[in-house]
């Protein structure tokens, strides 16, 4: 009899598992025929140049896959494959999705620690500090559920494409251009050196920095090392000889522009120095009347305790901020003499008697210049006295190299510094196109179709007979299976129970 009633318990369990299966795989089917348009296109982007591993672009910079949904990746996707009159960017954002591949034991690596007795040069970097090289880029058909297949994988690719093309830009090594970016033309002549020598001095940092991160790189023979010694050389040779020529001749192609500047930036320095003297006279003061404390000691059981102060090391930093003040005071005053200097070849008198002196340093008088005038004007000279006579004459009279330039001469000084300057443009510009090959052979090495690689397009619709529905299934079916099998072992204790108490009657 007992017999009898297990096996019908067994059967009564077995029809409701089958039933609730049943229920689940309807229910599963419903949801997944609910579900059933959104197809997806999926494919794989590796990175293998580089620094890829530590998330660092060719540039040096940290790269990330965000830009594959900004605006003008996406917009730029949808005109390549003649979408950009269907869909926007902002309509395939929430359904573009991007992921990282991250190894199998990327949990046991994140909670692993490395030993102090483990002196193993083979240990695995902690998962902590790793970049994912591998990452999987899915496209689902929820902007339009009526997109066919192949304009789907068409429009991934062009994602895709667009991605590449934005990455060389923005991760590759930034070129400078060839030609100068400036017109010279406008500026006179000690701003066009000044203008070339910033143009040289920042194009031949840039090339020792590379210089520094790719030492093996060379095209022809030539490395960024050598596009730096030359910028260098053109710097401290060519473009000098040009300054000493400008500053010399006083060549210029408005005197009275000119001269203005000179004397602006002259009366800026003495403003600053003007300031600087009083910063200096206040921190002077400020050292004669400080008091430094003396040493205390405080009786403990131990013994005597030092009490220390922080007043001798505020006492060093006022010397270091009085010493900073001098040195920029220097700095001022010979400033302001080079301009005067320069003042005095371009004609102009500058006061050589009352020179502006440093509370520290002794003043010093420079002798005054023969003074230059430009164009060959003698209306207006200077008289002399000769040491042997101890009379007046005519400074026109006083044949000097220096005491007069003819229009002639100064025109010609200027023909000259022109043809040197556009010499100086000609070189700088072959260094440059060099500097600019070498700049794209190394970003063709390290962003091609071999670092960057981009897998086949994948295409995934839902369907009955699929892995994806078989998952979800178990997902849903398994609940419902447990509580009916629960349900049948909980009536099965109830019915025993009962007829332990019948018997027990009887």
């Amino acid at each position: 009899m007992k017999s009898m009633r297990k096996k019908s318990w067994l059967k009564i369990t077995l029809c409701v598992l089958v039933a609730c299966a049943i229920v689940g795989t309807i229910i599963s089917g419903i949801m997944f025929t609910s579900n059933k348009g959104k197809a997806s296109a999926s494919a794989t982007i590796e990175f293998s140049f580089d620094g890829a591993a530590d998330g660092i672009a060719p540039n040096g910079n940290a790269f990330s896959m965000d830009a594959i949904t900004s605006d003008e990746v996406l917009s730029q996707a949808l005109a390549d494959a003649g979408m950009a009159d269907k869909y926007t960017a902002d309509a395939l954002k929430p359904y573009l999705k991007t992921t990282g591949v991250y190894p199998e034991n990327i949990v046991e690596q994140m909670t692993s620690y490395d030993s102090l007795l483990d002196f193993n040069a083979s240990r695995e970097v902690m998962a902590k500090v790793y970049h994912p090289t591998l990452y999987s880029v899915s496209l689902q058909n929820g902007f339009d559920a009526g997109i066919s297949q192949a304009d789907l994988e068409k429009l991934l690719q062009c994602i895709l494409a667009a991605f590449r093309s934005d990455f060389e830009v923005r991760y590759a090594v930034g070129t400078q251009p060839v030609e100068l970016q400036v017109s010279l033309d406008q500026y006179d002549y000690p701003q066009r050196l000044t203008l070339l020598r910033q143009s040289l001095q920042e194009s031949a940092d840039y090339a020792t920095e590379l210089y520094e991160k790719h030492p093996t790189l060379r095209k022809g023979g030539v490395g960024f090392n050598d596009i730096a010694v030359k910028l260098n050389n053109l710097i401290d040779t060519d473009l000098a000889k040009l300054d000493a020529s400008v500053t010399i001749n006083a060549l210029t192609q408005d005197k009275g522009r000119l001269i203005s500047q000179y004397e602006y930036s002259m009366k800026s320095l003495e403003n600053e120095l003007e300031k600087r003297n009083q910063q200096w006279e206040s921190i002077t003061k400020l050292i004669e009347e400080y008091k430094q404390d003396e040493e205390m000691y405080l009786s403990t059981a131990d013994g005597a305790t030092q009490i220390k102060s922080n007043t001798s090391e505020t006492y060093e930093k006022l010397q270091q901020s009085l010493e900073a003040v001098n040195d920029r005071m220097i700095t001022i005053k010979s400033s302001i003499q080079h301009y005067k200097e320069l003042l005095r070849d371009l004609g102009e008198e500058t006061d050589t008697t009352e020179e502006l002196s440093l509370p520290f340093v002794s003043s010093t008088t420079s002798a005054q210049s023969n003074k230059v005038e430009i164009g060959g004007n003698t209306d207006s000279v200077d008289t002399v006295k000769t040491p042997e006579t101890d009379e007046p004459v005519n400074s026109a009279e006083t044949v000097t190299e220096n005491a007069v330039v003819s229009q002639e001469e100064y025109d010609k000084y200027i023909a000259d510094l022109e043809t040197a300057i556009d010499t100086l443009l000609a070189r700088r510009e072959e260094i440059m196109k060099t500097f600019s090959e070498l700049i794209a052979l190394y970003n063709a090495e390290q962003i091609n179709d071999l670092t960057v690689v981009v897998s086949k397009i994948k295409y995934d619709v839902p369907k009955l007979l699929s892995g994806g529905f078989a998952k979800q299934t178990i997902k849903v079916a398994g609940p419902i299976c447990a509580v009916g099998f629960m349900v049948c072992l909980v009536l099965l204790i109830i019915s025993r129970h009962r007829e332990e108490k019948f018997a027990d009657a009887k």
